[in-house]
């Protein structure tokens, strides 16, 4: 004969029932024993960060509105990408593991919805500092040079792709924890940038001064593009830290501790896109300095938390 404990009636006891089934039936369909930290992070932070939003920007609708997006979007990584990974394509394998950085761009495209005529800019504070550092920034007068370093800021998506992809190949086993590794450090990164973004708000020169912006960067198609890109794939705020040079930073231990000729090989590119977030008006020198701290110290918490595990090259 089975005894119900005191105090709970059997109407708890099925309720109890239902939920552990309910719970069971969930976590065998979402697979979060299968999940990867980058996973796991990713969905709750966009849901984190959309709350984050919704809370700063005055719980606007469109706010409200999107963190339906970011649960859906936090169920669809839980369940689609273990099983990609686990696919035996390579290629489906890789887009599995580095398909977080692609939402760590929409997360960043959401920062849109705050409305910024409410918000306390912090633009006046970082000119300053850049002052005490760089009293003008430098005008380049070779067509060629601005070019190189429009297109090294702009190489920045392609860089981290081509990054996670060097560690990946050969895909096997490996190979394919070390992109993975790469791809969590990075997502940590970008999610401090976007957080000490919201809470120390700056819009970043190229929005406080859009036509010196547009004197620096001069004529050619490379102008070209960066203007348009600025007005349909860039949204104003999270100057401060620099999420570009964070996640840079974090890939670029990585390449160096596994894939040290590609580090080499990708070096002259970094360094040309740290210079070009300030030559062209993109960011404050503190946001970059801020960037490269933010990725290192990910890096180094992220070892401390976990033992080493970088595997060798592959063949």
């Amino acid at each position: 004969m089975r005894v119900e404990r005191p105090g709970r009636s059997s109407k708890d006891v099925t309720l109890e029932r239902a939920f552990r089934r309910s719970w069971d039936v969930m976590a065998t369909f979402l697979d979060f024993e299968g999940t990867e930290p980058a996973e796991r992070f990713t969905a709750v932070f966009g849901i984190a960060h959309g709350a984050l939003i919704w809370l700063l920007g005055g719980r606007r609708p469109a706010a409200a509105a999107m963190i339906a997006g970011d649960l859906l979007c936090a169920a669809l990584v839980l369940m689609a990408l273990p099983r990609l990974r686990r696919a035996r394509p390579a290629a489906v394998r890789f887009l599995a593991v580095a398909l977080p950085l692609l939402v760590f761009y929409l997360f960043y495209l959401q920062t849109g919805l705050i409305d910024a005529s409410a918000v306390h800019w912090r633009d006046t504070a970082l000119a300053g500092l850049q002052e005490r550092v760089v009293r003008r920034v430098p005008f380049i007068h070779s067509t060629a040079v601005r070019d190189w370093f429009i297109f090294a800021y702009f190489a920045y998506d392609p860089f981290l792709a081509a990054g996670a992809l060097a560690l990946f190949v050969p895909g096997n086993a490996a190979s394919q924890r070390n992109s993975g590794d790469a791809v969590r450090r990075m997502c940590y990164a970008l999610a401090c940038c976007f957080v000490v973004g919201l809470l120390y708000p700056a819009l970043s020169p190229r929005y406080v001064t859009p036509q010196l912006q547009l004197e620096y960067l001069g004529h050619g198609t490379l102008a070209r593009f960066a203007a348009l890109s600025q007005q349909s794939a860039m949204v104003p705020g999270n100057s401060f830290p620099s999420a570009h040079l964070a996640a840079t930073t974090a890939l670029m231990w990585d390449l160096h501790a596994a894939r040290r000729a590609v580090f080499w090989l990708f070096l002259p590119l970094v360094l040309s896109m740290a210079a070009g977030t300030v030559l062209f008006q993109y960011h404050y020198v503190p946001d970059v300095v801020a960037g490269i701290v933010v990725g290192g110290a990910v890096v180094a918490l992220d070892r401390w938390c976990r033992p080493l595990t970088l595997a060798p090259p592959g063949p």
